[in-house]
This record gives C-alpha cells, sequence and structure tokens, in this order.
C-alpha cells in the first residue's frame, strides 16, 4: 500500500497545475475599428453580447450627440441630408427583434425594417440593451469571433 501512495503523490502534485491552464478561460477582448472597448460597457447573456446604444454609436464611429431615447426605442443619425439635416436613422425597439431604418426623405418614413435573431433587453438599471451582433449586421458592418482567443472584432464606421 506505501508504495501505491508514492506513486500517486507526483500525480496529485502535477494535475492541479495541469488543469488550470487547460480549462482556464481566456477573457472576452472587445475591439471596434482598431479600438479597445472595456467588457464591463457589456452584458453577456445565454452566450450573447449585448451593449447600450451609446457603446454602439461609438463602436461604429456615429455621434453621440445623435443618439435618441423615447418610450418605444432607441436609435442614431447615419445619414445627413445634404441641407445638414437629420436622414436617416436605425432604431431599435424595447424588448423587440424590430430594427427600423427611417429616413425623413420617405414618404413613410420607414426605408426597410429588419428582424434581428435576439430582441433587446432591458437591463436591471432601466436600459435597453441591443445584441451587438445582430445590430453590427443590421448596420451592415463586419462582426468576428476568434473563439480560441476569445475575441470580437468590429469593423466599419458610419461615415456621414
Amino acid at each position: 500500500m506505501f508504495k501505491k501512495l508514492i506513486a500517486a503523490v507526483p500525480l496529485l502534485l502535477v494535475l492541479p497545475f495541469s488543469t488550470t491552464n487547460i480549462y482556464a478561460a481566456t477573457p472576452l477582448h472587445i475591439v471596434a475599428n482598431s479600438v479597445d472597448y472595456s467588457v464591463s460597457q457589456f452584458m453577456i447573456k445565454e452566450n450573447h453580447v449585448y451593449c447600450s446604444i451609446e457603446t454602439l454609436s461609438s463602436m461604429m464611429g456615429a455621434l453621440n450627440s445623435w443618439v435618441f431615447k423615447d418610450e418605444k426605442s432607441v436609435s442614431f443619425v447615419t445619414h445627413f441630408s445634404e441641407k445638414g439635416a437629420s436622414d436617416k436613422f436605425y432604431a431599435w425597439f424595447f424588448n423587440s427583434k424590430k430594427v427600423e431604418i427611417q429616413s425623413n426623405q420617405a414618404e413613410e418614413g420607414i426605408i426597410k425594417s429588419i428582424t434581428m435573431k435576439h430582441q433587446t433587453i432591458v437591463s436591471k438599471d432601466g436600459e435597453t440593451l441591443i445584441p451587438l451582433r445582430d445590430a453590427i449586421l443590421a448596420l451592415e458592418k463586419s462582426i468576428y469571433w476568434d473563439k480560441e482567443s476569445n475575441k470580437i472584432t468590429v469593423t466599419g464606421k458610419i461615415s456621414y
């Protein structure tokens, strides 16, 4: 029995060190247009990343002064007319999968409606959070997740 115990001790000493490297999770890293974003600006729910309209507009290079919130949606301006008036904006609706691309130039105001895979959610403090991947795709920009490094990379900016 003493020989079995001596043989098992080296395994017990090696096992904790080897498993910590294998099972240690790499922290999430989010980069948009070469700018690093703090993970604290995002919420992860059921393996999906959500962000506020302010964070999304910042990632896309949109003007934060052109972010709007009302009782049913959050949105930001993505284009201005030749006269300098806001002309086109995206609106994400509360607790919905609906995104509308709207314009003051269109007769009915709505250019296009998009249905996201995941709906917006409301955080504990009442802020509407938008599913990052769906929002980036709705804006016709690129998003890539590298599983190995646990890094999300977003490319493409709003150009006014």
